[in-house]
Protein backbone atom coordinates (compact mmCIF):
# COMPACT_ATOMS: atom_id res chain seq x y z
CA UNK A 1 0.00 0.00 0.00
CA UNK A 2 1.45 3.33 -1.06
CA UNK A 3 0.67 6.48 0.92
CA UNK A 4 2.94 9.00 -0.78
CA UNK A 5 4.43 8.85 -4.25
CA UNK A 6 6.96 11.48 -5.27
CA UNK A 7 7.86 9.87 -8.55
CA UNK A 8 5.69 6.98 -9.71
CA UNK A 9 8.57 5.70 -11.82
CA UNK A 10 10.57 5.09 -8.65
CA UNK A 11 7.89 2.73 -7.40
CA UNK A 12 8.24 0.42 -10.38
CA UNK A 13 12.03 0.51 -10.18
CA UNK A 14 11.74 -0.99 -6.71
CA UNK A 15 10.62 -4.21 -8.38
CA UNK A 16 13.78 -4.52 -10.48
CA UNK A 17 15.20 -7.02 -7.99
CA UNK A 18 12.08 -9.22 -8.08
CA UNK A 19 11.81 -10.58 -11.62
CA UNK A 20 10.32 -13.84 -10.29
CA UNK A 21 7.21 -12.11 -8.90
CA UNK A 22 3.99 -13.74 -10.15
CA UNK A 23 1.30 -11.99 -8.03
CA UNK A 24 1.06 -8.23 -7.49
CA UNK A 25 -1.68 -6.26 -5.72
CA UNK A 26 -1.40 -2.50 -5.17
CA UNK A 27 -3.84 -0.45 -3.10
CA UNK A 28 -3.29 3.28 -3.41
CA UNK A 29 -4.32 5.66 -0.64
CA UNK A 30 -6.79 8.52 -1.44
CA UNK A 31 -4.22 11.27 -0.86
CA UNK A 32 -2.21 10.05 -3.85
CA UNK A 33 -3.48 12.28 -6.67
CA UNK A 34 -2.23 10.30 -9.64
CA UNK A 35 -0.81 6.84 -10.09
CA UNK A 36 0.96 5.94 -13.31
CA UNK A 37 1.25 2.56 -15.06
CA UNK A 38 4.31 2.84 -17.31
CA UNK A 39 5.41 0.14 -19.72
CA UNK A 40 8.56 -0.10 -17.63
CA UNK A 41 6.72 -2.34 -15.19
CA UNK A 42 7.03 -5.33 -17.50
CA UNK A 43 10.73 -4.75 -18.05
CA UNK A 44 11.27 -5.78 -14.46
CA UNK A 45 8.27 -8.03 -13.83
CA UNK A 46 8.57 -10.31 -16.81
CA UNK A 47 7.10 -13.31 -14.95
CA UNK A 48 4.03 -11.52 -13.63
CA UNK A 49 0.78 -13.47 -14.06
CA UNK A 50 -1.75 -11.78 -11.77
CA UNK A 51 -1.98 -8.01 -11.30
CA UNK A 52 -4.45 -5.91 -9.30
CA UNK A 53 -4.46 -2.13 -8.82
CA UNK A 54 -7.16 -0.50 -6.66
CA UNK A 55 -7.99 3.17 -6.01
CA UNK A 56 -5.15 4.42 -8.22
CA UNK A 57 -6.86 7.49 -9.73
CA UNK A 58 -5.19 6.51 -12.98
CA UNK A 59 -7.58 8.43 -15.31
CA UNK A 60 -5.95 7.27 -18.56
CA UNK A 61 -4.34 3.98 -19.52
CA UNK A 62 -1.59 4.79 -22.05
CA UNK A 63 -1.17 3.14 -25.43
CA UNK A 64 0.53 -0.28 -25.29
CA UNK A 65 0.70 -0.09 -21.47
CA UNK A 66 0.21 -3.84 -21.11
CA UNK A 67 1.08 -4.99 -24.59
CA UNK A 68 4.60 -6.10 -23.70
CA UNK A 69 3.33 -8.80 -21.36
CA UNK A 70 2.89 -12.35 -22.61
CA UNK A 71 2.71 -13.78 -19.08
CA UNK A 72 -0.21 -11.88 -17.55
CA UNK A 73 -3.29 -14.05 -17.09
CA UNK A 74 -5.44 -11.74 -14.96
CA UNK A 75 -5.54 -7.92 -14.85
CA UNK A 76 -7.85 -6.26 -12.35
CA UNK A 77 -8.16 -2.46 -12.55
CA UNK A 78 -11.43 -1.84 -10.73
CA UNK A 79 -12.15 1.45 -8.97
CA UNK A 80 -9.30 3.51 -10.40
CA UNK A 81 -11.22 6.42 -11.92
CA UNK A 82 -10.15 5.37 -15.42
CA UNK A 83 -11.70 7.69 -17.98
CA UNK A 84 -9.87 6.74 -21.16
CA UNK A 85 -8.24 3.60 -22.51
CA UNK A 86 -5.74 4.58 -25.20
CA UNK A 87 -5.13 2.74 -28.46
CA UNK A 88 -3.89 -0.85 -28.13
CA UNK A 89 -3.46 -0.61 -24.37
CA UNK A 90 -4.04 -4.38 -24.04
CA UNK A 91 -2.77 -5.32 -27.48
CA UNK A 92 -1.39 -8.83 -28.09
CA UNK A 93 -1.61 -10.22 -24.55
CA UNK A 94 -1.50 -13.83 -25.59
CA UNK A 95 -2.27 -15.40 -22.18
CA UNK A 96 -4.78 -12.95 -20.71
CA UNK A 97 -7.96 -14.73 -19.58
CA UNK A 98 -9.56 -12.16 -17.24
CA UNK A 99 -9.81 -8.38 -17.54
CA UNK A 100 -11.69 -6.35 -14.92
CA UNK A 101 -12.36 -2.66 -15.60
CA UNK A 102 -15.49 -2.18 -13.52
CA UNK A 103 -16.33 0.81 -11.30
CA UNK A 104 -14.43 3.35 -13.39
CA UNK A 105 -15.50 6.33 -15.53
CA UNK A 106 -15.13 4.85 -19.02
CA UNK A 107 -17.57 6.46 -21.47
CA UNK A 108 -16.70 4.88 -24.83
CA UNK A 109 -15.49 1.50 -26.06
CA UNK A 110 -13.51 1.64 -29.30
CA UNK A 111 -12.68 -1.16 -31.71
CA UNK A 112 -8.92 -0.78 -31.08
CA UNK A 113 -9.18 -1.57 -27.36
CA UNK A 114 -9.38 -5.36 -27.27
CA UNK A 115 -7.31 -6.72 -30.13
CA UNK A 116 -5.21 -9.90 -30.19
CA UNK A 117 -6.46 -11.32 -26.90
CA UNK A 118 -6.94 -14.91 -28.07
CA UNK A 119 -7.60 -16.45 -24.63
CA UNK A 120 -9.71 -13.77 -22.97
CA UNK A 121 -12.84 -15.44 -21.62
CA UNK A 122 -14.14 -12.88 -19.08
CA UNK A 123 -14.43 -9.10 -19.56
CA UNK A 124 -16.00 -6.99 -16.81
CA UNK A 125 -17.04 -3.42 -17.65
CA UNK A 126 -19.84 -2.97 -15.12
CA UNK A 127 -20.52 0.32 -13.31
CA UNK A 128 -18.91 2.72 -15.76
CA UNK A 129 -20.48 5.50 -17.84
CA UNK A 130 -20.36 3.65 -21.16
CA UNK A 131 -22.78 5.11 -23.68
CA UNK A 132 -21.00 4.23 -26.93
CA UNK A 133 -19.72 0.89 -28.20
CA UNK A 134 -18.14 1.19 -31.62
CA UNK A 135 -19.07 -1.46 -34.17
CA UNK A 136 -16.69 -4.40 -33.96
CA UNK A 137 -15.32 -3.55 -30.51
CA UNK A 138 -15.64 -7.17 -29.32
CA UNK A 139 -15.23 -8.90 -32.68
CA UNK A 140 -11.65 -10.01 -31.94
CA UNK A 141 -12.64 -11.71 -28.67
CA UNK A 142 -13.65 -14.98 -30.24
CA UNK A 143 -13.15 -17.01 -27.03
CA UNK A 144 -15.04 -14.64 -24.74
CA UNK A 145 -17.56 -16.43 -22.52
CA UNK A 146 -18.62 -13.69 -20.08
CA UNK A 147 -19.31 -10.03 -20.89
CA UNK A 148 -20.49 -7.69 -18.13
CA UNK A 149 -21.95 -4.40 -19.35
CA UNK A 150 -24.51 -3.82 -16.61
CA UNK A 151 -24.93 -0.48 -14.83
CA UNK A 152 -23.83 1.77 -17.69
CA UNK A 153 -25.51 4.34 -19.95
CA UNK A 154 -26.06 2.25 -23.08
CA UNK A 155 -28.98 3.51 -25.15
CA UNK A 156 -28.88 1.39 -28.30
CA UNK A 157 -27.60 -1.99 -29.46
CA UNK A 158 -27.16 -3.05 -33.09
CA UNK A 159 -26.20 -6.20 -34.98
CA UNK A 160 -22.51 -5.21 -34.92
CA UNK A 161 -22.33 -4.80 -31.14
CA UNK A 162 -21.85 -8.49 -30.34
CA UNK A 163 -20.45 -9.64 -33.68
CA UNK A 164 -18.22 -12.76 -33.60
CA UNK A 165 -19.08 -13.63 -29.99
CA UNK A 166 -20.21 -17.13 -30.79
CA UNK A 167 -18.75 -18.60 -27.59
CA UNK A 168 -20.42 -16.11 -25.26
CA UNK A 169 -22.38 -17.80 -22.46
CA UNK A 170 -23.14 -14.91 -20.10
CA UNK A 171 -24.19 -11.40 -21.12
CA UNK A 172 -25.15 -8.85 -18.46
CA UNK A 173 -26.97 -5.70 -19.61
CA UNK A 174 -29.12 -4.76 -16.61
CA UNK A 175 -29.51 -1.16 -15.47
CA UNK A 176 -28.74 0.63 -18.71
CA UNK A 177 -30.87 3.13 -20.64
CA UNK A 178 -31.42 0.99 -23.71
CA UNK A 179 -34.31 2.30 -25.79
CA UNK A 180 -33.67 0.47 -29.04
CA UNK A 181 -32.36 -2.95 -30.00
CA UNK A 182 -31.93 -3.41 -33.75
CA UNK A 183 -32.96 -6.59 -35.56
CA UNK A 184 -30.44 -9.44 -35.41
CA UNK A 185 -28.51 -7.84 -32.51
CA UNK A 186 -28.21 -11.21 -30.76
CA UNK A 187 -28.05 -13.29 -33.93
CA UNK A 188 -24.56 -14.70 -33.32
CA UNK A 189 -24.99 -15.38 -29.59
CA UNK A 190 -25.79 -19.05 -30.01
CA UNK A 191 -24.54 -20.27 -26.63
CA UNK A 192 -25.75 -17.52 -24.26
CA UNK A 193 -27.57 -19.17 -21.36
CA UNK A 194 -27.65 -16.26 -18.90
CA UNK A 195 -28.68 -12.81 -20.07
CA UNK A 196 -30.09 -10.06 -17.89
CA UNK A 197 -31.95 -7.48 -19.95
CA UNK A 198 -33.54 -5.35 -17.28
CA UNK A 199 -33.51 -1.76 -18.49
CA UNK A 200 -34.17 1.41 -16.51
Amino acid sequence: MYVKIINALQIWQLFSTQPWLRWLKLMVRPEVKFFNLPKLIFTHLNQLEYMTVLYGNIEELPSYAFSESTTLREVKLSSNGIFRISTHCFYNMSNLILLELDENNIEELRKDMFMKLPKLYKLILSKNNISVIQDGTFSHLTQLEELHLDNNNLKRLNRMTFMELGHLKMLLLANNKIGKIDDFTFEQLWDVVVSFLIFV
